[in-house]
């Protein structure tokens, strides 16, 4: 995990600018102010939250740095023993039969 660097920006959400997301979240949270009760206030808050989470997560980057051959492979390994495991207990939990004490 030391060899992964993860980036994310939001300068390509709405053609460049990700401020504009911050307009209807400070609107929202204005109105919230005024009246805790504001349901426009609470969909602008709630809405414009959700947009920047989805946003940001969707402009995730990774970048590998290189490593050798030993590090690559044990990672594979583990990575493909864990979904092995993962599949050998959705099966196990899918397909026993009930027992009656």
């Amino acid at each position: 995990m030391s060899r992964v660097n993860v980036t994310t920006s939001l300068s390509g959400l709405w053609g460049g600018s990700g401020g504009f997301l911050l307009l209807p979240l400070s609107l929202g949270v204005a109105l919230l102010f005024f009246s805790a009760k504001s349901i426009l206030g609470w969909l602008l808050t709630i809405g414009s939250m959700g947009v920047v989470f989805v946003s940001v997560i969707s402009n995730l980057t990774f970048y590998f740095q290189s490593t050798n051959l030993f590090r690559t492979v044990a990672m594979l390994a583990l990575f493909f023993a864990g979904i092995l495991l993962m599949a050998r207990g959705v099966r196990d939990a899918g397909g026993g039969a009930a027992t009656s004490d």
